[in-house]
């Protein structure tokens, strides 16, 4: 009878074993550092394992069926705690919460389905953490050997080790899902925290703040972090957008741009970590003259995160000659700053991927702030 391995997902044939293929067997054994004695036969080994799983855990008196869900959940959680990159201890702590439920007086009911089908998952999103770490300590040796540069044809080759994670397509198998989700999850932490939108201070904010757990929906997001806002006060672009409205309402002693209708939009040309996180922003402005004939005014600027043109601008190269220079960035900041480019433009594309996958979620910006004494006299 043919079987699907829980651990692989590879059919099977041994009539031995119920849940795992001989080689995964093996593989948990070791994982677990289990000698099976050499008196326990073959067709007993995977109920041994079993066994001593629940001992292990405390629960006694399970049925076959429940000793083999708690040893799918025990060794998923032993999975979880060896990937890298992504915080997973909440699912953890619903797969224990299950285990801790488990005794003999849930009599057949076993794990509902979206914990039943965590292993398989959980074991390919650590072999998939496993082959990112390998690509990026290559991409880091190309590096040091001088093989990557602007040329666009070497940092094709770089997105090559990151491609296989969105080759997905939309699935609705429930295993499938999981994987490939986490996957992309998996590598856009890395983007924020490995070093790519290094020195993009508010885009990596957003990116952060839009990407989220299966389920969960980001909210509004307000920028308050005080540089930034300074930032934008200082930006050309934004002070030359304040000075087209004043001029407009010159003659006002008090006004306030439209909020329906026809809006007031700008974008940031010039500042590449504005450009990169807003695109085409609402700006709603009040003001009102002071005693020194300047504008107080309070400014809202509105923008939706999305991905329609998630790209990063052309300056990008420039920006990491300056970047590159900093000697204290970790080995993943080094590998991954280092992927330039091509990388960068394909980011639009696989943004795109992750918001079908829901991976990345497209979420409203506020930015307000006052701005005081504003102008010169006579404006």
């Amino acid at each position: 009878m043919t079987k699907k391995c829980r651990l692989c997902g590879r059919t099977f044939n041994n009539n031995n074993y119920q849940l795992f293929g001989t080689s995964c067997f093996k593989a948990i054994c070791g994982l677990l550092d289990i000698v099976i004695p050499r008196n326990v036969k073959e067709k007993d080994k995977e109920k041994y394992l079993c066994s001593l799983i629940a001992k292990k855990l405390n629960k006694k008196n399970l049925t076959i069926k429940q000793k083999q869900c708690l040893t799918e959940l025990y060794i998923a959680t032993l999975y979880i705690d060896k990937i890298e990159y992504v915080n997973l201890d909440k699912l953890k702590k619903k797969i224990e919460k299950q285990i801790d439920n488990m005794n003999f007086f849930t009599g057949i009911l076993l794990p509902n389905k979206d914990l039943s089908m965590v292993l398989y998952s959980i074991y390919h999103l650590y072999n998939t953490t496993e082959t990112f770490k390998m690509n990026l300590a290559e991409i880091e040796k190309m590096s040091k050997e001088g093989k990557i540069n602007d040329n666009i044809k070497n940092d094709k080759k770089v997105i090559q080790y990151f491609q296989y994670i969105f080759k997905v397509k939309k699935i609705f198998n429930p295993k499938e899902y999981t994987l490939n989700y986490y996957r992309q999850y998996i590598f856009w932490k890395t983007v924020i925290n490995g070093g790519l939108l290094f020195n993009y201070k508010l885009a990596a904010k957003l990116l952060k703040h839009s990407l989220s757990e299966i389920g969960e929906d980001p909210k509004t997001y307000n920028v308050t972090d005080k540089q930034i806002i300074e930032d934008i006060k200082k930006d050309a672009d934004f002070i030359k957008k304040i000075d087209e409205i004043i001029k407009e309402y010159c003659k006002e002693q008090h006004f306030k741009t439209e909020t329906i209708g026809e809006k007031e939009t700008f974008a940031f040309e010039n500042n590449t970590d504005f450009k990169f996180a807003i695109h085409n922003a609402e700006i709603i402005v009040e003001g009102t003259r002071n005693k020194e004939n300047n504008w107080d005014l309070n400014i809202e600027i509105l923008d939706r995160f999305d991905f329609t043109d998630f790209i990063f601008p052309e300056e990008y190269n420039d920006k990491y000659k300056e970047i590159d220079k900093n000697e204290n960035k970790t080995p993943i900041q080094k590998a991954v700053s280092d992927v330039r480019n091509g990388l960068g433009y394909s980011l639009n594309n696989m943004a795109l991927i992750s918001v079908q996958y829901g991976v990345l979620k497209e979420y409203d910006v506020k930015i307000s702030f006052y701005m005081y004494n504003y102008g010169r006299e006579g404006d």
